[in-house]
C-alpha cells in the first residue's frame, strides 16, 4: 500500500520506506531526503531534503503533467 498525500497532505522525513502518490495541489508537499520506494506525482512538489538539497529516490519516478 501506497503513503498517498493529498490536498496540503505534508510529510517532512528523512527517509520513507514505501511507494509514494501524491494526488493534491501546489501545497502537497513531500521533502524528503531518501525514498526506498516508487514516487507517483500526479499533483504537487517535491522538494529535496536538507541542505544539501538532494532527494535519492530508489525506485521509479513518474511525473504527471
Amino acid at each position: 500500500m501506497a503513503l498517498k498525500l493529498k490536498e496540503r497532505g505534508r510529510v517532512y522525513a528523512e527517509k520513507v520506506i514505501g511507494d509514494i502518490e501524491l494526488t493534491g495541489d501546489a501545497e502537497t508537499i513531500l521533502s524528503v531526503d531518501e525514498v526506498d520506494g516508487d514516487v507517483d506525482n500526479k499533483s504537487g512538489v517535491v522538494a529535496p531534503g536538507e541542505s544539501p538539497g538532494i532527494t535519492t529516490i530508489d525506485g521509479d519516478y513518474t511525473q504527471d503533467s
